[in-house]
């Protein structure tokens, strides 16, 4: 079960959006008692004005969903999980030493993949070119 709590502390997009098509379809046989699980889901929507925290999520997951919608859930986000990692391009290259160097640490300190930090600083130079090419259009 550790492996499951630890599954339903991330990937919160994902079971927003599960538990929000499983209302559209009305499926309340997710729930411990639906009656109850449907008014605190909306009380929890109104109070966050739709925009419900990750704690709150869990909070609600784990208090209201019956063992079945459960293990559907862990289900989904297995799902998910595997296929966001089969969607992933492997990119080979070569780099300068000082570069892998650099890399290697990095790495290191930040404890993420080489992949995963590739992606991050390839995502933080995207925003700041984005924000500078707006910024000379002002200009």
């Amino acid at each position: 079960m550790n492996k499951n709590n630890d599954i339903l502390k991330s990937n919160h997009t994902a079971q927003m959006n599960w538990l929000t098509n499983q209302l559209a379809k009305n499926n309340t046989s997710i729930f411990l008692n639906p009656i109850k699980s449907i008014k605190a889901w909306d009380n929890l929507l109104e109070q966050n004005m739709g925009q419900i925290g990750d704690q709150e999520l869990y909070k609600f997951i784990t208090r209201y969903l019956s063992e079945s919608g459960l293990k559907k859930l862990y289900t989904t986000l297995r799902v998910a999980k595997s296929r966001q990692e089969k969607n992933s391009f492997r990119l080979q290259c070569n780099i300068d030493h000082s570069s892998n160097y650099k890399l290697d640490k990095l790495v290191a300190e930040t404890g993420l993949t080489k992949g995963k930090l590739l992606s991050k600083l390839i995502a933080i130079v995207d925003v700041k070119l984005r924000t500078n090419l707006e910024h000379e259009k002002n200009i």
